[in-house]
């Protein structure tokens, strides 16, 4: 049984190419449950930014409407979900004295006012440009009277305690941006979300996270990663290379449209050769300027192959520039609408050497098939960072499915035993 329609809330994701909105309820049990799904073509936003503000506010009316529709409720403000791109990151370090007399045990014991009060340093800002503003603030690590690695010092005894975490922080007119993108919807903005926040939290374990991995997130204008090693994020990054790069080249090398250049990377593309068993034939429609012709998945796959191959490279060269490329103990999870290209799993591993799986959520949220894989098709990797938005706003934290663990131990059993940052040397 669904709670009453007061506790919908609408998730809206906005990408370079699509825009998308999800209306998730809860059952008694607590599991959220999507009750309506809305889906468009969009492209007011370029590289992060609002370029068509006009174009943005319309397309979140119409995937609202159509959520709206599906679900039979009524919404009356979103949350929105954004893109890596434009956004920047940065390690920050806050302290806190609790007290410089070691025999006052009472004010040496490290409370939760302590904590919060290190989260809100995180958050000021005061580091940062005066046009930019801190979005999220992720923990990495406490320090206790020089001992690093502490996850949770609440009632140590310490004299002085620093917090490490990870900061994101994004242009200050973007945010003021969106929200008027939203007004002009008719509706509010109860929150604004980078898209690998939740995703990082609810789509990789612990043990992946402390082993290192990286999150891969394919879209249409960009390519986002997040890094976690020691089981906190440490890196990230965007690329502005995406899928959509690959659209364009089949539209100039077979000069067709758009539509037909996305419909044929969809429905036919490969971006390795390796990964073709058979080199079926399909046929292009007529354009304006050539007749119909048929064409084979390998000539198609010549074209998409040598741009996936430039976007590795890139992902290969922000790593090793972060140093991070050889500890990556649990490889790479990814997600977005170009992870559902055929033959990219097989590619990654080949290129990187390294595990590579697909970021389908699991069972963490009750949602349509094609949403979570459970279809046996790949198009659940375009709502992973959607659901991933839905499920963290209703209040869940952590992965519930952790069916990597026994892949992982054999990992540890390979490295002689060893766990953690220790098995990378």
């Amino acid at each position: 049984m669904i709670a009453g329609k007061e506790s919908a809330n609408c998730i809206v994701d906005l990408g370079a190419s699509h825009a998308s909105a999800l209306i998730v309820g809860r059952r008694d049990t607590g599991l959220p449950r999507v009750l309506g799904e809305g889906r468009c073509a969009m492209s007011g936003l370029r590289q992060g930014q609002v370029v068509a503000p006009q174009e943005v506010a319309d397309a979140i009316g119409a995937v609202v409407d159509e959520a709206e529709q599906r679900a039979g409720v009524h919404i009356d403000q979103v949350h929105l979900v954004v893109g890596w791109a434009g956004l920047r990151s940065e390690d920050l370090r806050s302290t806190c004295t609790l007290s410089r007399n070691p025999r006052d045990l009472e004010a040496c014991e490290v409370r939760t006012q302590h904590l919060e009060k290190l989260h809100q340093d995180s958050l000021t800002g005061d580091h940062l440009a005066i046009d930019r503003v801190v979005m999220h603030s992720m923990l990495q690590e406490y320090i206790v009277d020089g001992v690093s690695g502490v996850q949770r010092p609440l009632g140590v005894k310490a004299m002085r305690l620093v917090a490490r975490h990870h900061v994101v922080d994004g242009p200050m007119l973007l945010s003021d941006n969106l929200r008027r993108c939203v007004e002009h919807a008719a509706l509010g903005c109860a929150s604004i979300t980078a898209n690998l926040v939740p995703a990082t939290e609810l789509l990789l374990d612990e043990d992946e996270k402390e082993l290192g991995v990286v999150l891969v997130d394919l879209g249409a204008e960009s390519t986002s990663l997040l890094v976690c090693h020691g089981g906190a994020p440490v890196f990230s990054t965007s690329i502005p290379v995406g899928a959509g790069s690959i659209s364009r080249d089949i539209e100039k090398a077979f000069h067709c449209g758009r539509d037909t250049a996305e419909r044929m990377k969809r429905e036919h593309g490969v971006c390795d050769l390796r990964a073709l068993n058979t080199d079926h034939t399909f046929e292009v429609p007529a354009s304006a300027s050539l007749p119909a012709m048929r064409m084979t998945q390998s000539q198609l796959c010549q074209v998409i192959q040598p741009r996936m191959e430039d976007v590795l490279e890139m992902i290969h060269e922000r790593l090793c520039q972060a140093d991070l490329r050889y500890r990556l103990g649990a490889g790479m999870v990814l997600i977005g609408g170009g992870a559902c290209l055929s033959g990219l799993v097989g590619m990654m591993r080949n290129y990187f050497a390294l595990p590579v799986r697909q970021g389908f959520v699991g069972s963490g949220i009750e949602c349509p098939l094609h949403m979570n894989g459970n279809d046996g098709g790949v198009q659940g990797l375009a709502w992973s960072a959607t659901l991933c938005a839905a499920m963290h706003n209703a209040g869940m934290t952590s992965r519930r499915v952790l069916g990597w663990r026994p892949f992982l131990r054999s990992i540890r059993n390979l490295l002689g035993g060893k766990s953690g940052a220790a098995a990378m040397y």
